[in-house]
């Protein structure tokens, strides 16, 4: 069987670690689900131009479309070659897909927010798709607004590591090492860092804390040499994602440093810090994420009379608050108290998404 996997993960520019996970997941799940089957793939970047892969596409038996990533230019810019694959009449898996709603702007209806291209794109994707799952709660409210009838909750794809399918979670009364992941838009949450890092300090006195970069983060990386805290570039190592084994808990802004310690059974928390974020704090069933987006202040109708009526230079511009890292660190010292008891509600949750991937992989059979 040929396989073709669409891919979100740029091999150069950032580099980032979590689409790399995604894609590495995907695979090591289609070959668990189908077994000994003898089974090739062809991983596609995303943006590739279609004629360098039609001949790649044509002779596959299965195209997947793995975290497909629903935006407002899906057609004019992520997915360029989505309505050449359409025409192609394959058979198609579009797995864990998710959106980046745009929740900034109060007056914006964001559960529309998509090209008219990229809808009628989108909608023949899920008509023609033998399977297509959601990974968030949001992106499945965007689905179903928007007139997708395959589209189901599956969770995300990047939970599966077959190493950790029948580990449980356990209560833990030591907290020695911190695994903090990096921020996106990392110059705008350089202070919120600062804050998250000097929150653990007092809260876990004796415990060590290092930083985690999932992509090139050149502002984070000097935050870091600059203050004396650990930094490790996991997104040039092979397995990097694998330093979370040497954590105890995990507190941060990417959510595949969030998924990477869940999925170990591992006691993880986030900072939510756009729309893939808030698509992950409602879906998980137990509290352990805050809302960490950016801010704005006033209208830019308005920003500049009221810069000049004010004599502030803060009106219009983007705001990160510190207030969800004293959100998020009240849950987690309430969780101490109980030595971290209540994430074994997530091993139900997290052992249905594998299963249900399995599952619907091992239907190829």
């Amino acid at each position: 069987m040929k396989i073709a996997i669409i891919t979100t993960y740029p091999e150069s520019g950032s580099m980032n670690i979590g689409d790399r996970l995604i894609t590495e997941a995907t695979i090591d799940l289609i070959k668990y689900s189908l077994g000994d089957h003898n089974v090739e793939f062809k991983i596609i970047w995303r943006r590739a131009e279609f004629n360098s892969v039609e001949n790649d596409l044509k002779k596959c038996d299965l195209i997947v479309f793995a975290c497909l990533s629903i935006r407002k230019n899906m057609v004019e810019d992520i997915y360029p070659f989505l309505p050449n694959i359409l025409e192609l009449n394959k058979k198609i898996f579009v797995i864990a897909a998710g959106t980046q709603l745009n929740h900034f702007h109060h007056n914006k209806d964001w559960l529309i927010d998509i090209s008219d291209n990229s809808r009628i794109a989108l909608l023949e994707l899920d008509k023609k798709s033998s399977f297509f799952s959601t990974r968030g709660l949001l992106t499945q409210k965007f689905c179903n607004f928007n007139g997708l009838i395959n589209a189901k909750f599956g969770g995300d794809i990047a939970f599966f590591d077959k190493r950790f399918l029948n580990r449980k979670f356990k209560s833990i009364n030591s907290v020695k090492r911190i695994a903090i992941s990096d921020p996106h838009y990392s110059s705008l949450f350089l202070e919120s860092l600062q804050y998250l890092v000097t929150s653990l300090n007092n809260l876990f006195r004796s415990a060590e804390i290092e930083i985690l970069l999932h992509g090139k983060n050149q502002i984070v990386e000097e935050f870091s040499f600059k203050n004396g805290i650990k930094c490790r570039k996991i997104y040039l190592e092979q397995d990097g994602l694998d330093a979370y084994d040497d954590f105890d808990i995990h507190v941060g802004y990417r959510i595949h440093g969030c998924v990477s310690m869940l999925k170990r059974k591992k006691i993880s928390y986030l900072l939510e810090q756009d729309g893939r974020g808030i698509d992950y704090g409602i879906t998980f069933p137990i509290k352990i994420s805050v809302p960490n987006t950016i801010e704005y202040r006033p209208g830019q109708v308005f920003k500049n009379f009221i810069k000049i009526i004010s004599g502030r230079d803060d009106i219009g511009q983007r705001k990160v608050d510190l207030k969800p890292v004293d959100l998020l660190l009240a849950i987690i010292e309430n969780d101490l108290k109980t030595n971290f008891s209540r994430f074994k509600q997530l091993d139900i949750f997290i052992d249905t998404i594998n299963f249900t991937y399995i599952e619907a992989f091992g239907s190829l059979n």
